[in-house]
This record gives structure tokens, sequence and C-alpha cells, in this order.
């Protein structure tokens, strides 16, 4: 299951690159129209490389602690998505109701502290997780 979930993270992460860059390309209206997409993608790219990385350097196989990494994993791009969305919204919300940056930040800031609280938390606990179980497999 090891193999699997950094596989799955992995190209995961690709994918969103992939779909980041191409819309990057593709999009002609402006930075206000693909900013959204493209912060949300850039968040799971981003956090689907850290937990593949985090996952490489350990050597556990327990079905359990994986499926629970892997709901951890879950949350977090759940979360990074939704937080990369709402700073990508900016751009948007400036050109929208022609508002100064602070003014659009004051629309998006619950949503940004909340969201990056969650993915935060989500992955410092499956971090301690994992290092709890590899210092375990080592003692033993």
């Amino acid at each position: 299951m090891r193999k699997f979930n950094i596989t799955l993270m992995l190209c995961i992460a690709v994918i969103t690159a992939c779909l980041g860059v191409f819309l990057f390309l593709a999009e002609p209206r402006g930075i206000a129209y693909w900013a959204t997409s493209l912060l949300s993608l850039l968040a799971i790219s981003i956090t689907s490389v850290a937990y593949a990385i985090r996952l490489i350097n350990t050597n556990i196989k327990s079905a359990k602690i994986q499926a629970t990494i892997s709901a951890s994993y879950v949350i977090t791009i759940i979360a990074a998505a939704i937080t990369g969305s709402s700073v990508g919204s900016i751009p948007y919300i400036m050109q929208s109701m022609e508002v100064d940056f602070i003014a659009a930040f004051d629309y998006i800031w619950p949503t940004l502290l909340l969201g990056g609280a969650i993915a935060s938390i989500s992955y410092v606990l499956a971090h301690i997780l994992i290092s709890k179980k590899s210092i375990n497999l080592v003692q033993s």
C-alpha cells in the first residue's frame, strides 16, 4: 500500500502541475480568470509532493497506518485546494468589485486561515504518526 500511496501522490502532483501549466498557457483573458484554478492546482501539487517525499523516507508497511496517511492526505489536499483557490480569487475580487488588495483580502482571510490551519494540522499529525512509527520500527 505504501508504493500505491507514493505512486498516487506523485501522479496527482504531475497531473495537477501539467494542468496548471496548460491553464497558464491557454487562458488568454488574464490573471483574474485563471489565478483561482492555478493556485488551487499548485497547492494540490505541492501537498502531493510533500506527502510523497515524507512517505519515501519511511519504511512503514502497516495497512492501518497507510490508510490513516491516505485519509490525512485527502483532507490536506481538499483544504489546500480551497485555500489556494481563495488566494487565487483575490485578483478577480479586485477587478470585479474595483477594490484594492486589502479590501479583497478582507473577503477571503477567514477561508485562508481555516483552510491553512486544517491542511497544516493534518500534515503535521501525519508527520508525527510517521515519525513515531519509524522510531518504533528502528527500536524493534
